[in-house]
């Protein structure tokens, strides 16, 4: 199944504007966008809970990356069936992966780069016009947060396998490494400092 990527980074003048925040007030302002705002753009079926992540974990530590010494983290929310976006009806799939550096408040997420992997059942006609429209309705509320945004039509393999509650046999995600790979090429990710 073909997936449209929408990466996100926070742009400079954002970057900017964060660094004269407090960092409860910047992780209160990514929370609002990234969480609460794309959720209630959203209608996700009724038997799926968006409250909860499939995954959370420390995929790079400070000795391995320089976050300003901060550990960073990945959240995964996948497969997450939509059946809406404001008042269309449409039938996707959506794989957020959140990169977020370590708080020195607890239960804080920061911004760092938000990867958003789009999917269909079937391609074609109308899907794929829900497709398009999902994607840029995403696309846009990350904008109006002034954040970078680039979309990618995926042809690489998923090579990483995981088993969580929803997915007791496990299913298969991209390496967090090919998606920083790819945002740094495309977008100017920059792994090796914080966007606040």
């Amino acid at each position: 199944m073909n997936s449209i990527l929408l990466f996100c980074v926070p742009s400079k003048k954002l970057s900017d504007l964060y660094r004269k925040m407090s960092e409860k007030e910047v992780a209160d302002n990514y929370t609002n966008m990234a969480i609460k705002e794309f959720d209630d753009i959203l209608n996700f079926s009724e038997e799926y809970e968006p409250t909860e992540p499939d995954m959370t974990g420390l995929i790079d530590t400070k000795v391995d990356r320089n976050k300003k010494l901060r550990d960073l983290y990945l959240t995964l929310f996948i497969r997450q069936p939509i059946i809406g976006v404001r008042n269309r009806e449409v039938d996707i799939l959506a794989t957020s992966y959140l990169f977020n550096p370590e708080s020195t408040m607890e239960g804080l997420y920061l911004p760092d780069m938000d990867v958003i992997e789009f999917q269909e059942p079937t391609f074609g006609g109308r899907q794929e016009k829900n497709l398009q429209y999902v994607v840029r309705e995403i696309k846009l509320l990350y904008e109006k947060y002034k954040w970078k945004t680039h979309i990618l039509l995926d042809e690489k393999e998923k090579n990483i396998k995981i088993v969580s509650s929803r997915f007791p046999n496990g299913i298969d995600i991209f390496d967090h490494n090919l998606l920083i790979q790819l945002a740094t090429k495309n977008i100017g990710y920059n792994p090796n400092e914080l966007y606040f």
